[in-house]
């Protein structure tokens, strides 16, 4: 006989780790590379082998229709598998074999759903498409690239409400940029769609793998298009930086009117030569020239014009550039454009800096997952006379290249004489090799003392994936 309390524990254990694989499968998008390349991490692994210890009570995936749908077939699986077990073995040992078998049962459960999901989409993208295609008197701007994608969107944003006005101006919220996201906006918004004024729809554009891009295209049918960079980001889901580059080419092509890129990027630029797209191709060149860089702006021109833009980081100036390159061909005057950029606000999820008690200086970025970003604000960090710490987690997703970027990351902290939290048990080894004395470790708490010996004109840096409740200690958020 089961008892009751050992019902119930099992029970709990059994809810616990099927949100678990349900919640992890859902930060992944359900999608098979995104876990793969999640798995090849240590820390993954580790908490696959420990997941009835780990933090926190249960849980908590957001319920959504496909969620809800992996769930009902966990437990309907989950249910057969029970008994057939306990025709053999005993129930307390099923339970036990069952609950085991969860990350199994769950993507099973994944896979199933894939039906539900192809059929939604398919009549999502329709949706989304007659709505574009009725859409009159519209500019549809389109951004993508492996990174500076959020940046640039919100740069132009500023300039775009400064030029048109804020309601003839309509741009999704946050980073929302992949196909179904952008389709559900386009059919949420179907007064703007449907209005005859001239007006602006600004969209971002990721992609995961080859043909993400094309989709967009098809529905969104952008008249101007931008392509910021192309890097190793999530190139453990491309396989190859070949692949990669011809799915961030993918907005080239489906471009209506005019594309715009660096032609210092020579990857971008080969991919230009070797094939014929319909949209005028404009090149940005980056002539902007720094005159000064603060922790919180950068002073620079561009055409003898002088501008101050509020982020951290002399690079933002390369956003701009991109932003005010198709502003200028939109007719707005470039001495217009100094007073919006003055007061253009970051993104929500951008890099961002917050002044503590004791007066030190904390650069945070929890959002940019990617090499360039790093090393950007490696480099901020490296321009303060103070101590430099950087709390920071390994990036995701790079497939053959993880190595060599992290020993890229961790030279450039060497460089900047920055010292470095990693809490973290990957590229844990290769860190202390690179930082010696300047690896401070891998403990929160300690992080949290080292913090409270700082003084003013000392800065920490703040990488993505940290402890939510360790960021919101710091920062009071």
């Amino acid at each position: 006989m089961i008892t009751p309390l050992i019902l119930l524990i099992l029970g709990i254990i059994f809810l616990r780790t099927m949100l678990w694989h349900v919640q992890s499968w859902q930060l992944r998008e359900y999608r098979i590379d995104r876990m793969r390349e999640y798995l090849r991490l240590k820390k993954a692994r580790h908490e696959l082998m420990r997941l009835w210890f780990f933090r926190g009570v249960l849980p908590r995936p957001t319920f959504t229709l496909r969620s809800t749908i992996v769930i009902i077939g966990t437990i309907i699986v989950s249910s057969i598998i029970f008994l057939i077990l306990q025709q053999f073995l005993h129930p307390v040992w099923s339970l036990i074999i069952t609950e085991r078998l969860l990350w199994l049962t769950v993507f099973l459960s994944v896979m199933a759903s894939k039906i539900y999901k192809y059929i939604y989409e398919q009549y999502l993208y329709k949706q989304a498409k007659k709505l574009r295609m009725r859409a009159k008197n519209m500019t549809v701007i389109a951004i993508t690239g492996s990174y500076g994608k959020s940046s640039t969107k919100q740069i132009l944003h500023c300039l775009l409400v400064a030029y048109y006005g804020e309601k003839k101006v309509l741009t999704p919220p946050k980073n929302t940029n992949t196909e179904v996201g952008l389709a559900q906006f386009i059919r949420h918004n179907q007064a703007f769609m449907h209005r005859t004024d001239k007006r602006v729809l600004l969209l971002e554009m990721g992609a995961y793998t080859a043909g993400d891009i094309a989709i967009m295209c098809d529905y969104a049918q952008p008249d101007i298009g931008l392509l910021t960079a192309v890097s190793n980001q999530h190139l453990g889901l491309f396989g190859t930086r070949e692949n990669l580059k011809k799915a961030k080419f993918e907005l080239a092509e489906g471009t209506k009117k005019t594309f715009y890129y660096n032609p210092e990027r020579a990857d971008i630029a080969e991919l230009l030569e070797r094939k014929n797209i319909p949209a005028t191709v404009k090149k940005v060149p980056f002539t902007a020239n720094i005159l000064e860089v603060q922790p919180d702006s950068t002073r620079f021109t561009i055409d003898n014009t002088k501008f101050l833009f509020p982020w951290p980081g002399a690079h933002f100036t390369e956003n701009v550039e991109y932003a005010v390159a198709i502003m200028l061909d939109l007719g707005m005057p470039l001495l217009d454009m100094v007073k919006p950029l003055k007061h253009c606000t970051s993104p929500e999820h951008g890099i961002k800096t917050k002044i503590l008690s004791n007066g030190v200086k904390v650069l945070y970025d929890l959002y940019s997952a990617n090499e360039q970003g790093a090393l950007a604000a490696i480099r901020h960090l490296g321009n303060t006379t103070g101590r430099k710490i950087a709390v920071m987690m390994p990036l995701r997703e790079l497939g053959p290249e993880i190595d060599v970027v992290h020993q890229r990351i961790f030279e450039a902290l060497k460089d900047s004489d920055a010292e470095l939290f990693w809490p973290a048990v990957d590229h844990k080894h290769m860190a202390k090799d690179i930082l010696n004395k300047k690896f401070l470790g891998d403990d929160y708490t300690d992080v949290l003392n080292t913090i409270n010996t700082l003084e003013e004109g000392d800065m920490i840096y703040f990488g993505r994936r940290l402890q939510p409740d360790f960021v919101d200690k710091v920062l009071g958020l």
